[in-house]
């Protein structure tokens, strides 16, 4: 399994006759979803194309698969005819209740993420409708903590040691190296 965090779930990678097969999914789901910079078994070996491709199909199949709904949170209930919403945080999964409308529903997850206070960064990659106030402010940034395991507050920006300097991407896609991380940040 792998955490996706984008998504707000995990993935099962499937069933392994020889443990390197399994490492070697890890890595190549690992790649898909964090990028070529993420923590991989096998180091500077970056997966085969044709494997990244095959991985991103059966990730994207999974990620579609238990939800009915465009909104994240929220699916189609149909033993009652209406929308179900909910929310796993720390490890636990909690119902929000049933929705005749699907929007209704997706704010309610929007609601119950705000009123768990993930780190910034964080709540703007899950929210489904931001509002102005879930973002960073340019003259407060600074004040927000820097969420354990990264090395930057802002999505898409981390800190390279080597280089003492800010990294921004989008994806798989480099924006450049920047001296500050609010200019980082601005790139993104």
């Amino acid at each position: 399994k792998i955490s996706d965090a984008k998504a707000g779930k995990q993935h099962s990678l499937g069933m392994f006759d020889a443990e390197h097969d399994a490492a070697e999914a890890y890595d190549c789901a690992a790649v898909c979803i964090r990028g070529p910079d993420s923590e991989r078994n096998f180091g500077e070996c970056l997966p085969a194309p044709e494997a990244l491709e095959r991985m991103k199909t059966k990730l994207d199949q999974s990620r579609r698969r238990k939800s009915s709904s465009r909104f994240r949170g929220v699916c189609w209930y149909p033993k009652r005819n209406t929308w179900l919403a909910g929310i796993s945080l720390q490890e636990q999964a909690l119902h929000l209740g049933y929705f005749e409308d699907e929007i209704a529903a997706a704010h309610a997850y929007d609601d119950a993420l705000r009123s768990s206070f993930p780190s910034r960064a964080m709540l703007l990659q899950a929210l489904n409708f931001p509002r102005d106030q879930d973002f960073f402010d340019v003259s407060t940034w600074f004040q927000e903590p820097v969420p354990s395991n990264r090395t930057s507050r802002f999505m898409g920006v981390s800190w390279v040691e080597s280089m003492a300097k800010f990294h921004a991407r989008a994806g798989l896609k480099s924006l450049g190296m920047h001296a500050s991380e609010l200019e980082a940040a601005q790139a993104f």
